[in-house]
């Protein structure tokens, strides 16, 4: 199973599929294995940190996770084959473990989404239509921080 990079960072491109078959391997072969979730902030704190950058680069499965790594990926030309949502697929991995957890949320940290949308096809049916695509749109708003950071 082949690492792929985005902004750098390592991570595996696999589907929700794919991801629990590995899990499984991993499960059977008795040895102890380091799995991780890929998010926009690990990413982004990876660059800056390299005890962060060590720990993913040995880990032995790395899942990127959440619609905004996948439309980052998408973005940097390295898409994606699927958004996993990471809590559905750590449900997974328990009932794979055979075990019966909850998974609870923490408090909302600093910077954190809280909502967040990306389906317009609600407004378009109120007339609204998009003068950008998602991909331009974001080329442009890169491009204008970049003019204004000289």
């Amino acid at each position: 199973m082949g690492r792929e990079r985005v902004l750098g960072i390592p991570y595996h491109n696999v589907t929700t599929a794919e991801a629990l078959q590995q899990i499984e391997l991993f499960f059977k072969d008795g040895k102890t294995h380091i799995i991780t979730f890929l998010s926009l902030p690990t990413i982004m704190l990876a660059r800056k940190s390299k005890f962060l950058r060590v720990f993913l680069e040995e880990a032995d499965l790395i899942v990127p996770c959440g619609k905004h790594v996948y439309w980052a990926a998408r973005f940097l030309r390295r898409p994606l084959r699927e958004i996993i949502d990471p809590s559905q697929l750590a449900k997974l991995i328990m009932r794979l473990a055979g075990r019966d957890v909850e998974i609870i949320h923490g408090a909302p940290r600093p910077g954190d989404v809280r909502h967040s949308l990306a389906d317009i096809s609600r407004a378009k049916t109120f007339g609204y239509n998009p003068e950008y695509s998602l991909e331009d749109g974001l080329s442009e708003t890169i491009r204008w921080f970049n003019d204004k950071q000289g």
